[in-house]
């Protein structure tokens, strides 16, 4: 029943259920084997496609920019190109704590990404600093399977620097500082 066309009185009971009420089924089955068309849906699909296209060109864009704005923050600070001074110092000094984030955050994003080092050569050049770590103290994780799982998530990351490093990790902050190697 259409309750438009059904007329109620002060009480809500139904008084008078008009011929326009009934609701009739016009075709009973849900499908009738018809394939309909999709031609029309398909310029939006195609515009829809082209503006992730877009959105991918404009992030990979941003991201060089960032690159050169990085680049450009090393330069005046008169650093050389390619070198981070305080990463180059922390990786002539073992640590005992900290190792892994080191790793990941530090380390694989630096000798990948601003210096510029091969996979094999970044392996190799975190495998020695690892090494003398483990003279200090004992290491307690597989060294291959790290290195390997921070290299593969470097991507176009940057190291993380000092001041975020203050802020989030202010115990391995505190103890890069009382070794000389941020200032």
């Amino acid at each position: 029943m259409n309750s438009n066309q059904v007329q109620f009185d002060k009480t809500g009971r139904i008084t008078e259920i008009l011929y326009d009420a009934e609701v009739r089924v016009v075709h009973g089955r849900c499908w009738d084997g018809n394939k309909p068309s999709i031609k029309h849906l398909l310029p939006q699909f195609y515009i829809w496609m082209q503006s992730l296209v877009a959105r991918d060109l404009d992030e990979q864009i941003e991201a060089a920019q960032n690159t050169k704005k990085y680049d450009y923050l090393v330069n005046i600070h008169g650093m050389k190109k390619n070198t981070i001074t305080w990463i180059d110092k922390l990786l002539d000094t073992p640590l005992d704590d900290y190792r892994k984030y080191t790793i990941k955050f530090i380390l694989a994003p630096y000798l990948m990404n601003v210096r510029g080092l091969s996979r094999t050569d970044a392996f190799d050049a975190i495998s020695m600093w690892l090494n003398r770590c483990d003279s200090v103290c004992k290491l307690r994780f597989d060294i291959n399977h790290k290195i390997n799982e921070a290299l593969d998530m470097v991507g176009d990351y940057l190291p993380q620097g000092r001041g975020k490093l203050k802020q989030e990790l202010t115990l391995l902050y505190t103890r890069l500082e009382e070794e000389g190697i941020v200032y």
